[in-house]
């Protein structure tokens, strides 16, 4: 492992420190990176010695089959504290809104349909083994709030929409990741012009 179990406490506790935690986590890929490149530039097609790097960092055998190689490399890429859970996504698609939106004043006079895409991110494991929506993020709700967003105000850019609606997921709805997508219809010679964008909680 790259890290080890007896710095567990300490290396959480900086994890509260952002600059910290891009440190390692650069230097953390940058020696998997290196690794990987020693490891492919490995020709072996039978048994035969790993890379020096490998063996070094693994404590692994360097004689092993070809299979075993990927396998035991598999192990060399332990989890660690400095990478994120994984994350379940709740996706609305292609959502339908109406909305004041453009540059010109012409162009915001009357409303206009557009298509929003939104993707929560976040940790639903709980609603999948209670099937309790009080255990999930509503996207019922979502739906509606984000319809009522887009009459509340006009807009002149797609990207202040779509960070409006990232930041009121992230901070009324708990997600732990947004992304948002806006398609707008104003091109004749194009099927649709959008911006996407995606947000940490």
């Amino acid at each position: 492992m790259f890290f080890s179990d007896r710095f567990g406490a300490a290396v959480l506790a900086l994890m509260r420190d952002p600059r910290v935690v891009a440190d390692a986590v650069q230097a953390d890929f940058q020696v998997r990176a290196a690794l990987m490149a020693r490891f492919a530039s490995s020709r072996l097609t039978g048994k035969g010695e790993f890379p020096a790097a490998f063996v070094a960092m693994t404590g692994h055998g360097v004689t092993l089959t070809l299979a075993q190689r990927g396998e035991k490399f598999g192990l060399c890429a332990a989890k660690s504290p400095f990478y994120p859970v994984a994350v379940d996504t709740i996706v609305i698609k292609d959502l339908g809104v109406l909305c004041r939106i453009g540059v010109p004043d012409e162009e915001r006079a009357k409303p206009q349909r557009l298509l929003i895409t939104v993707e929560m991110g976040g940790d639903f494991s709980r609603a999948g083994a209670s099937d309790d929506i009080q255990h999930t993020i509503n996207y019922f709700d979502v739906s509606r709030r984000v319809i009522a967003l887009c009459q509340e105000q006009p807009y002149r850019l797609l990207e202040k929409l779509a960070e409006d609606i990232a930041r009121m997921v992230l901070n009324e709805y708990g997600a732990k990741t947004a992304g948002v997508e806006v398609k707008k219809f104003i091109l004749s010679d194009a099927r649709y012009v959008s911006v996407r964008i995606n947000r940490p909680k």
